[in-house]
């Protein structure tokens, strides 16, 4: 059972995290509470998917569904966490744009890239993630990187290939293209993979990324790799699933995001695994900044000291929050008609 905080912790949480991404008190309320107000929308949304078996599926894939989940499944506080992320974006795109009255620098962007990483892989599962954190933000190997899904997951029936491997990266890049547009830049290199093209000297963000990954991972989760990890002989029962309901599997699934979000469990992976630091694989993309802003300084709060918030603003976020439940419970009520060309099709209780 996942016993979820009060609403006013929840919030804060959302608001300092809002901070961190775009430090403006008003513009971060505004993101804390649009998130806090669509949880349990999204979480509505979540419990359905469960349910869904759309019709065409094969045997083998009826089979495989029913053992493992594609996306993970997450708590509330889990998806007020990401809700935060997908708020956040709309102000992240005005503040990258030329003449917007926000300037924005390079630790804006770095932050934007890994949050954006973040939102987009935490939507599926821990294969995503362990993907893209080892192959978009550091340069492990296609090899490297199924050593160190493998490890995570502790199942080999989780084996992909490689081609699954780069087919989903590519994937992947295409969302981030999407999302940064010309402020990033795509080069071709060895076999004709596509890489971004790379800041030289990563390794001098170090710092900033595990800051940003320290506050990305999942809220409320245990460090389960343990130090001086040795994965011949030790396996990570909180990470390995041998139940049989897959709707078990969830908060390992989460386990499993934390392990490799997380800067320090991903470490010990990586050390386990005999591979170079992470720090030494960095490789974040070098944002094509207008020449005009390449020397302004970004976002002028000190979004590592947000601003505490008072009664009065609590207040107003409940009140808000009430009112927009209030008014999605006046809209539910009722059958929805669906018409197709004029003909109606279906009704929905």
């Amino acid at each position: 059972m996942r016993v979820n905080p009060p609403v006013s912790e929840m919030f804060t949480r959302a608001f300092q995290l809002a901070y961190f991404i775009y430090p403006d008190k008003p513009t971060s309320l505004e993101i804390a509470t649009n998130a806090l107000a669509k949880v349990e929308v999204a979480a509505a949304a979540q419990d359905k998917r469960l349910y869904y078996d759309p019709a065409g599926r094969t045997s083998a894939e009826r089979i495989r569904r029913d053992r493992f989940r594609t996306k993970v499944s997450l708590g509330q506080l889990h998806l007020l966490q990401r809700l935060v992320y997908v708020e956040s974006e709309p102000y992240e795109r005005q503040m990258e744009q030329p003449g917007s009255a926000t300037t924005v620098d390079e630790e804006d962007m770095i932050i934007h890239f890994i949050k954006h990483l973040v939102k987009i892989s935490l939507r599926r599962n821990s294969f995503y993630v362990t993907l893209g954190f080892s192959r978009l933000l550091h340069n492990y190997s296609t090899a490297e990187t199924m050593d160190i899904y493998n490890l995570v997951v502790q199942d080999p029936e989780r084996f992909r290939d490689d081609y699954y491997y780069r087919s989903r990266k590519g994937r992947m890049m295409r969302e981030i293209k999407e999302r940064f547009g010309s402020l990033v830049n795509i080069l071709r290199g060895h076999r004709g993979e596509e890489r971004f093209q790379p800041q030289e000297h990563s390794d001098r963000h170090a710092g900033l990324v595990k800051e940003c990954l320290n506050r990305f991972a999942p809220w409320a989760t245990p460090c389960l790799v343990p130090a001086a990890f040795d994965p011949t002989t030790i396996e990570i029962p909180h990470l390995s699933f041998r139940g049989s309901d897959p709707d078990e599997e969830h908060l390992i699934e989460v386990n499993r995001i934390h392990a490799v979000l997380h800067p320090d469990c991903y470490q010990r992976l990586t050390e386990s695994l005999a591979l170079d630091s992470p720090d030494w694989r960095l490789e974040i993309p070098l944002f094509l900044l207008p020449d005009d802003r390449k020397n302004q300084k970004g976002s002028s709060g000190d979004r590592r000291h947000p601003p505490a918030l008072n009664e009065e603003e609590l207040s107003r976020v409940a009140s808000q929050l009430a009112e927009q439940a209030a008014r999605r419970r006046r809209f539910s009520a009722g059958l929805l008609r669906v018409d197709v060309d004029g003909v109606e099709r279906a009704r929905l209780d």
